[in-house]
């Protein structure tokens, strides 16, 4: 049986140590070779540019969240036609509230 990663046994001081040793290692190697020069980016330099054409000219994003699902959305609902403008049958109370 594979050991759940979600309970782990916590660090030691020890092992914490010894496993962000190299990060603080490279931050400060990065600064240095910052100062000398090593990693700047060439004037000219530039990312390259997509291998088609981009058709789309903008892009509307809208987060919804606790919106209409995608199921209920598309799924017909004669019922709804028959029954619009008439209250609930049975007092709907929210259950969860985002």
């Amino acid at each position: 049986m594979n050991p759940s990663p979600y309970f782990r046994t916590p660090l030691t001081r020890r092992a914490m140590l010894q496993r962000c040793s190299l990060g603080f290692g490279s931050i400060a190697l990065s600064g240095l070779l910052a100062d000398q020069g090593y990693g700047a980016i060439s004037p000219d330099a530039k990312p390259p540019g997509p291998h088609f054409k981009p058709r789309a000219k903008r892009v509307i994003f809208c987060y919804m969240s606790g919106g209409v699902s995608h199921v209920d959305s598309f799924d017909p609902k004669p019922e709804l036609a028959k029954r619009n403008g008439q209250p609930m049958p049975v007092p709907v109370k929210p259950t969860m509230v985002q």
